[in-house]
């Protein structure tokens, strides 16, 4: 009976104890201590009972203290599991009955332990009469409170089976769409196995259960357990997070759930749970997010992560760093928290390995793009340049390219959006592909994607030196692709075999860019151009040598500027007798210029005769400068508004600056020309006696260019000038503060001013005189 009892419990410590090595073992103790202890006692009990020899008694009274001794270790140690299963378990927080239930099976398996040992006590008092007595009260308590609490156990485990409400399924999950988790790849082995699914995982909680190897139909349909869940479609095999439905499909074949990766919130809180960490520190919310982000999300691939974190004690804040030098071996490492046999390597090389043809170029290609949006347009117009291989023809035909995507739907390596015919493919899955190819077909694979982004990326740079604003929305959605080619080929250091057309392509980046403010990632961009090209003495080359020089320009560094622009004018007297730009658009900017040196100069009156003379400007009125929508031109728009007011036509020059400012606020919003503007503005009011609304303005540009690492200089010269104005208006502490602030970012941004007058010119210096 006593041995029984241990199978009682055996029977039931799966659903707490998911590592099937531990069950084994206790299985393992208890088949032996039948044979040590169980077998002996036994026939010593019928000996002294049947026997007149007392060698029989004496050998059962030293057994029978053996026997208690051994079974109630034994017990110990199985209650022991249980309550560190259950302790493991109840980190998830888990509420209603189910933790409940939980919380009742560890105190009774606390009073289980304190019940043996007091068997034990009495056994070794030599108190036979109330030792006998209380051996079978006490195991007979035992027994029913183990099938009380086991048996609310396993009802936890079958809810599976029951149907939850509508309001119980998780908002991550599309229960509208029916294709297969991303993280599903085909399984050779048509077998059938089933898990239990984790008891705390019931529709009063977030109801998740693991479904794996669902190959045959017949098998889901026949299975009744699943009758009135969700099921797991047909054509995947590696097990997935799945979220419980009410509504049986139709054909199970056929349906199934589309499982969306996790939000970073709740990707996040999977993965501290996971660990063991405290979901309450935002440090560890903060460093789970971003491995959640890395991740995608993916539930497979958090499950393994969360296995090696912990199998390695890795602190969350090295994981990533590791990640990225060691991808391709984490990524291989088999050390999630349950038995499942694939890691995320093999389930995405069985996925690779039945793909051919159309459909494995299609992927490849898919590598090197931006993994969340890429539109089908984008491959198609991208398939009209001259001189593709044959393996790219099937991009030109839509029926091909369908069959392809097609392939790699079914194999759930890709997404397909039905309302626009966006496809999407996960990072984890571009890595992998990637990392599979030899670096020749990356760089063979790279070109392609160049090729398809370069035939679809405005190319204006050549007529009109830039300025691409009538094609910024379509700039804008070839961006990211170019962004995603760049990282990728430092991420694996590929190596481009059409390095003019790369180089060109991000020429034409960084042109967008730079109009739209973005400094910095421009000048990334143009320095990876200047490291592309391989040939130096073509107008292209010369055109990114004379960009880098306007961005140092805009960034208030001319000395800096100085050396690409005489490079660049070397190139170009070489090649004068092939340049061919726009002579409107040369003359337009030549006599820009002209005026704003003589500006500069003190002349007023001669930079407006100047400017007459441009052709585009010709009547003169603000519609001429607006209704180009040229960026270029409202630069002109701010130079005759700094003319005029150098006249002394004050509301002439206010009424001009106010419409570029409310122009440059609707294009290029919180950005550097937003600034400059916003500083004229304020400054004319101040003029006019309007301070209040000079102080207002300047703390919007005070506020702006705290966000921009470009704009120190803006920020410097707009806290001088709230200085003066606080000072002016008896706030003396405000004046201190922005007064320090001022001189601070003066010193640091030119110190050979640092022992300069407090005074507005000098911090004029710290910002360019125009920003076309």
């Amino acid at each position: 009976m006593i041995i029984g009892q241990s199978f009682v419990l055996y029977s039931r410590l799966h659903f707490v104890v998911w590592d099937k090595r531990i069950p084994r073992f206790v299985l393992c103790m208890i088949i032996t201590n039948i044979f040590l202890l169980l077998v002996p006692t036994t026939v010593l009990t019928y000996g002294s009972n049947f026997s007149s020899s007392q060698k029989f008694l004496g050998g059962y009274i030293i057994m029978e203290k053996i026997e208690i001794i051994g079974v109630s270790i034994q017990e110990i140690i199985i209650s022991g599991l249980y309550i560190y299963g259950t302790r493991e378990m109840l980190k998830f927080n888990l509420e209603g009955e189910n933790g409940s239930i939980l919380l009742q099976l560890v105190g009774i398996n606390f009073v289980f332990i304190l019940m043996d040992i007091g068997l034990i006590a009495t056994q070794y008092s030599n108190l036979f009469t109330y030792q006998t007595t209380l051996k079978g009260l006490i195991y007979s308590i035992k027994l029913k409170l183990e099938f009380f609490v086991l048996g609310k156990l396993v009802r936890i485990a079958n809810r599976r089976g029951g149907k939850p409400e509508p309001q119980d399924i998780s908002e991550f999950v599309d229960t509208v769409q029916v294709t297969s988790d991303i993280t599903h790849a085909d399984n050779p082995n048509p077998s059938m196995r089933q898990h239990p699914p984790p008891p705390h995982m019931c529709p009063e909680d977030v109801s998740i259960a693991v479904f794996e190897h669902s190959d045959r139909n017949n098998m889901l349909e026949g299975d009744t357990s699943l009758s009135s869940t969700s099921r797991v479609t047909g054509q995947s095999s590696v097990p997935s997070l799945l979220v419980l439905r009410q509504a049986k499909p139709p054909n199970l074949a056929e349906t199934g759930f589309h499982v969306q990766p996790f939000d970073d919130i709740t990707g996040s809180n999977v993965l501290l749970r996971l660990v063991g960490l405290d979901s309450n520190l935002s440090s560890n919310q903060e460093k789970a997010r971003e491995i959640t982000q890395a991740l995608g999300g993916l539930p497979l691939a958090l499950n393994q992560i969360g296995g090696f974190i912990t199998q390695r004690k890795c602190p969350l804040q090295e994981f990533l760093a590791l990640y990225e030098r060691n991808a391709a071996k984490i990524d291989s490492r088999k050390t999630g928290f349950n038995e499942y046999e694939h890691t995320l390597s093999t389930v995405w090389e069985m996925s690779f390995s039945k793909l051919s043809g159309d459909s494995c170029t299609l992927l490849n290609v898919l590598a090197f793009l931006e993994p969340d949006a890429i539109d089908e347009a984008i491959l198609v117009e991208g398939s009209k340049l001259p001189n593709w291989d044959e393996e790219f023809d099937f991009l030109s035909d839509e029926m091909d390219l369908g069959d392809a995507e097609a392939a790699l739907l079914q194999a759930a390596l890709i997404d397909k959006s039905t309302d626009d015919a966006v496809l999407s493919i996960h990072r984890l899955v571009q890595a992998a592909v990637t990392r599979r190819l030899t670096k020749g077909d990356q760089s063979k694979y790279f070109d392609a994607a160049v090729r398809i982004v370069t035939c679809g990326f405005p190319n204006t740079w050549r007529e009109d030196v830039g300025h691409q604003f009538k094609t910024w929305a379509k700039c804008e959605k070839y961006l990211p692709h170019v962004n995603q080619l760049v990282n990728q080929a430092k991420r694996y250091n590929i190596y481009s075999l059409t390095a003019q057309l790369y180089g060109e392509l991000l020429l034409q980046c960084s042109w967008y860019l730079y109009e739209r403010e973005w400094y910095n990632v421009a000048r990334d961009f143009i320095s990876t151009a200047l490291e592309t090209f391989e040939d130096k003495t073509t107008l292209a080359f010369a055109s990114a040598v004379d960009l880098s020089g306007l961005i140092d320009l805009d960034m208030n560094n001319p000395s800096s500027a100085l050396i690409p622009f005489n490079t660049a004018l070397e190139i170009r007297q070489k090649l004068a007798l092939t340049i061919r730009l726009r002579a409107d658009t040369r003359i337009d900017n030549t006599y820009s210029n002209m005026s704003s040196l003589l500006l500069r100069m003190g002349k007023p009156d001669e930079a407006e005769d100047i400017m007459r003379k441009c052709p585009a400007l010709k009547d003169f009125t603000d519609e001429s400068f607006i209704n180009t929508g040229n960026t270029r031109y409202v630069g002109n728009m701010v130079l005759l508004s700094r003319i005029r007011l150098a006249q002394g036509s004050l509301d002439d020059a206010m009424r001009l600056a106010s419409k570029a400012l409310t122009f440059r606020q609707k294009l290029h919003g919180n950005r550097l020309k937003t600034c400059d503007s916003l500083y004229d503005v304020a400054d004319m009011l101040v003029r006019q006696g309007c301070v209040s609304s000079a102080i207002e303005l300047l703390k919007q540009l005070v506020a702006i260019s705290e966000t921009l690492t470009e704009a120190e200089g803006q920020l410097a010269r707009a806290s001088y000038k709230l200085s003066v104005l606080y000072d002016e208006n008896g706030r003396p502490t405000d004046s201190q503060a922005c007064k320090s602030r001022a001189i601070a970012l003066k010193d640091k941004l030119r110190p050979e001013l640092k022992d300069g007058l407090f005074e507005e010119s000098e911090f004029m210096k710290l910002c360019p005189f125009m920003l076309w």
